[in-house]
C-alpha cells in the first residue's frame, strides 16, 4: 500500500504539472511556472490529492543535485574568460551593489539580519535557464547586451553555489568557521578538478562505446561525489556540482548531458511541484505587502541599477537598457537558497511562498519584457537621454579625422574580415564596429579604424558616421538591429547602398522589402559556392583551394 501511495502521488504530481504545462506552453510562459501552480493544487493547501508530500520532498532533492550536476556540466571558464574583463566587471558590481540595495530594503522592512541576508541572496540572481531560452529564440545571444547578459549570469551561478557552501555556517559566521567551510569547498574543487584531469578521461574513454555504460558512469561519479561532499560537511547537490566541474572538462560531457537531461528534468519537475505544496493562497495574503515590494524592486530597480552600472562602464544606452531587462527576474537558485534557509531552520516557513510569489511574478512579467525589449527601450529612450551619464566607449576607438565616403562594417567574425581585408586592399577606407574587446584591441594595435560597440546602438551609428557612408554592411545575423540600422540608414543616408545578414529566408525577404541591396545568407552562399567548386574536381584544385582556405584561417598549409 504504501509503494502504492508513492506511486499514486508521484502520477498525481507530474500529470498535474504536465497539464499546466501545456497551458504554459500555450501561453508562452515557462514551464516552472507550471510546475510551482500544479504544486499549490494538488497540495494541502489545495486540492489535497497528494498525501505524502515528505517522500515527494525527498525524491525532489535529488532533481537539485542533478540540476546543479549539469550546471557544473556546462560551465565553461574559458567562456568566462572570453566574455572579457569588462562583461565579469559588470557582473561583479551587479551582484554587490544590487545585494547592498536589496539587503538595505529588507532590513528597512523590518526583517532581522539573517532574514535579510537570504532575502537579498535570493533577489540578487537571475534565471540563467530562462534568459538564455529566450534570447536564443530572439537569435540576440551574440549581440553585445547578450553577451554581457550571459557573463553577468555566468558569475552569478558560480556566487551561487559558493554562497549555498557557507550557509549552514551563517548560524556562526566567524571568520574561522567560513574560511573552513571555502577550504573544504576548494578542497573539493581541486579534487574534482584533478580526477577530471587524469582519472575520469581514462574511466569514461574505456565505457564510451556504450551510452548505457556512460550513462550509469557519470550519475555514479555525481553520487559518489555528492557522498563525499557530505562527509566534508558540505551539501550534497555542492559534491554534485562539483562532480560536474570534475566531467566538464572531458570530450564526453555534451553526450553526458544529453542522457542526463531527462532524468533531471523528472526529479526537478518534483522539486518545483513539491515547492509549490508549500504555498497556501490564504497564508500568501499575509505576505502579499512583501510580495509586490519585492517584485517591484526585482522587476525596475534591478535592470535600473543594472543600467547605471553598464553606463558607468561606457557601454550605450540601448545596450545597458536591454541588459537590465534581460535580468529582471529571480532564478530557481533563489528558490532553493530559500528552502536551504528553511531546512536549517535560518527563516521561517513563511519565506518559501514570498519567494516562490515573487518568481512566478518576475518570471511572468520578465518573458513579456525581454521579448519587447527593444519597443520598451524606444518608449524610454527619450528619457534616458535627459540622464547626465558618460557615453559609450570613449577610449575603445580608432577613428579617421574626417567621415565621409568611408565603409561601416559591423562584425569581424570570419566573414567580416574577409570583408575587411579585401575592402582594405582595394584601399577603401573601412571601420569596423565589434562588440568583442578583444578583437578592437587587436585592431587598434594594427592601426585600423574601428569601435567598440553593438549593431544595435544608435550612438554607435552617429559615432562612425552611418549618415555619411558610401556603404554600410553587417555581418550580424540580428534581424531586428538590422531592421533598425536599415531604417535609421534610409532616413539619414538613402544613397549609400546597404548590405545585411540574415539566416532565415523570410528575413531576408523582409530586409529586401524593406530596401536592402544586398542580403547575405550564410548558408545560401556555402551551399551556392560548393556547388561551384564541384564541377570542376581535381587534386590539384582542391589542394589549392585549401591552401587559400589556410591562408584565409592564418594557419599554415597541411599535407595531403
Amino acid at each position: 500500500m504504501a509503494e502504492a501511495g508513492i506511486l499514486f502521488d508521484i502520477g498525481v504530481s507530474i500529470v498535474a504539472a504536465t497539464l499546466l504545462a501545456y497551458v504554459t506552453g500555450i501561453l508562452r510562459q515557462p514551464t516552472i511556472l507550471a510546475y510551482i501552480i500544479a504544486g499549490m493544487l494538488i497540495g494541502p493547501y489545495g486540492y489535497s490529492l497528494v498525501s505524502n508530500q515528505a517522500q515527494v520532498t525527498v525524491l525532489s532533492e535529488l532533481g537539485i543535485a542533478l540540476l546543479l550536476f549539469i550546471v557544473g556540466l556546462e560551465i565553461d571558464f574559458k567562456r568566462l574568460k572570453d566574455l572579457g574583463k569588462v562583461s565579469l566587471a559588470v557582473g561583479g558590481a551587479q551582484i554587490f551593489i544590487t545585494g547592498i540595495v536589496a539587503l538595505d530594503f529588507a532590513l528597512y522592512m523590518g526583517y532581522t539580519n539573517m532574514q535579510a541576508f537570504y532575502l537579498a541572496a535570493a533577489l540578487v540572481f537571475s534565471s540563467t535557464m530562462i534568459v538564455v531560452k529566450l534570447l536564443a529564440d530572439k537569435n540576440e545571444l551574440d549581440t553585445l547586451h547578450g553577451r554581457i547578459s550571459l557573463g553577468v549570469l555566468l558569475l552569478q551561478d558560480v556566487v551561487a553555489i559558493l554562497l549555498l557552501a557557507v550557509l549552514p555556517t551563517l548560524a556562526n559566521p566567524t571568520l574561522n568557521v567560513v574560511g573552513i567551510a571555502l577550504l573544504k569547498g576548494s578542497s573539493l574543487f581541486i579534487i574534482a578538478i584533478i580526477f577530471g584531469k587524469f582519472v575520469l578521461p581514462w574511466i569514461f574513454r574505456l565505457v564510451a562505446s556504450s551510452g548505457e555504460l556512460l550513462f550509469l558512469s557519470a550519475l555514479s561519479w555525481c553520487l559518489c561525489f555528492s557522498y563525499l561532499a557530505v562527509q566534508f560537511g558540505l551539501s550534497g547537490a555542492i559534491g554534485a556540482f562539483l562532480a560536474g566541474v570534475g566531467l566538464a572538462s572531458t570530450p564526453y560531457n555534451l553526450e553526458i548531458i544529453g542522457r542526463v537531461k531527462s532524468l533531471r528534468d523528472f526529479f526537478a519537475t518534483l522539486f518545483f511541484v513539491s515547492l509549490g505544496m508549500q504555498i497556501s493562497l490564504g497564508n500568501l495574503g499575509q505576505v502579499i505587502v512583501p510580495v509586490i515590494v519585492f517584485s517591484l524592486f526585482v522587476l525596475v530597480i534591478s535592470p535600473a541599477l543594472v543600467y547605471f552600472i553598464g553606463r558607468v562602464h561606457k557601454y550605450g544606452r540601448k545596450t545597458s537598457f536591454l541588459t537590465g531587462v534581460a535580468l529582471a527576474q529571480i532564478s530557481e537558485f533563489s528558490l532553493i537558497l530559500i528552502g536551504v534557509g528553511v531546512t536549517l531552520g535560518h527563516v521561517p516557513q513563511s519565506f518559501v511562498p514570498l519567494i516562490a510569489a515573487v518568481a512566478v511574478i518576475t518570471i511572468t512579467i520578465s518573458t513579456y519584457m525581454i521579448t519587447y525589449g527593444y519597443t520598451l527601450y524606444g518608449i524610454f529612450s527619450k528619457a534616458l537621454s535627459l540622464l547626465n551619464i558618460p557615453p559609450a566607449v570613449e577610449t575603445f576607438y580608432k577613428l579617421p579625422e574626417k567621415l565621409s565616403g568611408h565603409i561601416v562594417l559591423f562584425g569581424k567574425g570570419r566573414t567580416g574580415t574577409l570583408i575587411e581585408k579585401k575592402l582594405s586592399a582595394a584601399g577603401k577606407k573601412v571601420i569596423v564596429v565589434e562588440f568583442n574587446p578583444e578583437i578592437v584591441k587587436e585592431l587598434i594595435g594594427a592601426g585600423k579604424n574601428c569601435v567598440y560597440g553593438d549593431i544595435a546602438d544608435e550612438e554607435i551609428w552617429g559615432r562612425v558616421g552611418v549618415d555619411k557612408a558610401e556603404i554600410v554592411i553587417s555581418t550580424i545575423p540580428d534581424l531586428q538591429a538590422d531592421k533598425m540600422l536599415l531604417k535609421y540608414v534610409k532616413k539619414k543616408n538613402p544613397r549609400a547602398l546597404i548590405v545585411l545578414t540574415s539566416k532565415q529566408l523570410a528575413g531576408a525577404m523582409e530586409l529586401y522589402n524593406m530596401g536592402a541591396n544586398y542580403v547575405l545568407m550564410p548558408e545560401f552562399l556555402a551551399g551556392e559556392w560548393a556547388s561551384a567548386i564541384m564541377e570542376k574536381p581535381s587534386r590539384e584544385y582542391f589542394d589549392k583551394l585549401r591552401a587559400r582556405h589556410f591562408e584565409q584561417l592564418g594557419i599554415g598549409v597541411k599535407a595531403a
